[in-house]
């Protein structure tokens, strides 16, 4: 999920020609409205549900011909989490480009276009099953103190999705999206914990909602801290897949 200096670049020339006016960040067509993907290139996204492509039953990674019901990656891999589902490619231009915009540049029309990308596939998938609880990954307060928000938690607070807040998360120095994937699985581990002592999640059917899913090593290491209390079972949904 690294983001490169090619994008970043191509991102503040567009910032700065769009000082006056609204152009298309995919195709660089005027807008007559203050947006910045024009209907045509948001019409030309498809969800992962209707890309006819077959994906593993567990991380929503798209299967090779010889692979059947769960990629190379899962197929030996007991995850904590019973699935994850995605919704959109993360690689699609379009949605790099906004995702770029509202984590690294903090421009919230960036997170509004996202939040109406996502938002049929979202409800779609919300109200296919009943949760006892629906939380999202935390992120630490250093990092909100720099960044002022939760990615995930903007974007849940625009769907205006009722959830809680069950977890906290320690320092941590690095973005993940600074880690190469091999780090990533050892940086993650014991950085989650209750943010309340009394928080009970015996029994209970999870959702864990988080904004990028890579290498699953997150959204894991959250699920196995729910099972160890006990938690009946817990999904993952995560708006892109990388």
């Amino acid at each position: 999920m690294l983001i490169n200096q090619e994008i970043l670049q191509n991102l503040l020339q567009w910032n700065s020609m769009c000082f006056f006016n609204f152009y298309c960040i995919s195709c660089g067509k005027k807008l007559e409205r203050k947006s910045l993907v024009c209907k045509e290139c948001i019409s030309s996204i498809i969800p992962l549900s209707k890309s006819g492509v077959e994906r593993c039953k567990s991380c929503s990674k798209p299967l090779e011909i010889f692979e059947k019901n769960f990629c190379g990656n899962c197929k030996d891999k007991n995850f904590h989490f019973e699935k994850n589902t995605s919704l959109f490619d993360y690689n699609n231009k379009i949605i790099k480009k906004l995702i770029a915009l509202f984590k690294f540049q903090e421009n919230t029309m960036a997170a509004e276009e996202l939040v109406e990308i996502i938002r049929e596939e979202f409800f779609k998938f919300i109200n296919c099953k009943k949760w006892d609880i629906i939380t999202c990954v935390p992120t630490s307060n250093e990092f909100l103190n720099r960044r002022e928000f939760n990615p995930v938690e903007f974007l849940l607070k625009k769907l205006n999705l009722n959830y809680k807040n069950l977890l906290a998360r320690k320092a941590h120095l690095k973005k993940q999206s600074e880690l190469e994937k091999s780090e990533r699985e050892i940086y993650i581990k014991g950085q989650f914990y209750f943010s309340d002592r009394s928080i009970d999640v015996k029994g209970k059917k999870i959702l864990l909602i988080d904004d990028i899913f890579t290498t699953g090593n997150t959204v894991n290491e959250i699920s196995g801290l729910f099972k160890s209390h006990f938690a009946y079972s817990v999904e993952v949904l995560t708006f892109f897949r990388d």
